[in-house]
């Protein structure tokens, strides 16, 4: 019996002998979790989605090519920056920066990917609204994303978009 579907492919994940099942499938946590085999790089640029790779404060790392088309930046433009940074968070600009107000504490986007980096567990589908463009009167981006953790790193699938 299929319970849920897997946060990267699609796919169908059968329940595990506890009746439970995990948010990624076997193939993909196969490619995800290989050390030395596959690149990161590889790995996320075969996603026709937004894939970023960002540390526990949502600190870019890497960023597969579709984001790199839909936000508008070069990799060496985007590693070292966060996310609200990238995606324009009105938030951002916010005196701290981006995941420093009180206003980032409700980020869905940073709350999944803490929950990933605390408890090693994926997140799938989690929506998530930004606000982005002029201060005064942000336009709200809705978004979706899914979270998957490989060592200390959190890749964050993107997998709908509003903008």
């Amino acid at each position: 019996m299929v319970r849920r579907t897997c946060a990267w492919c699609g796919d169908g994940i059968p329940e595990d002998r506890e009746g439970g099942a995990r948010g990624v499938c076997l193939t993909c946590a196969g490619e995800l979790l290989l050390d030395g085999k596959v690149t990161v790089q590889s790995v996320i640029d075969r996603f026709p989605v937004p894939v970023l790779v960002v540390d526990d404060d949502v600190t870019v790392t890497v960023l597969n090519r579709r984001a790199q088309e839909i936000l508008g930046v070069r990799p060496e433009q985007a590693a070292g920056r966060r996310g609200g940074d990238l995606f324009g968070c009105v938030n951002a600009n916010l005196p701290g920066g981006c995941g420093r107000s009180i206003h980032c504490s409700g980020c869905a986007l940073r709350l999944a990917v803490t929950a990933t980096c605390r408890t090693g567990e994926p997140q799938s589908s989690i929506p998530a609204t930004l606000k982005a463009g002029d201060p005064d009167h942000p336009a709200a981006v809705a978004l979706t994303v899914s979270t998957f953790r490989r060592g200390d790193a959190v890749m964050v699938k993107i997998d709908r978009h509003g903008w």
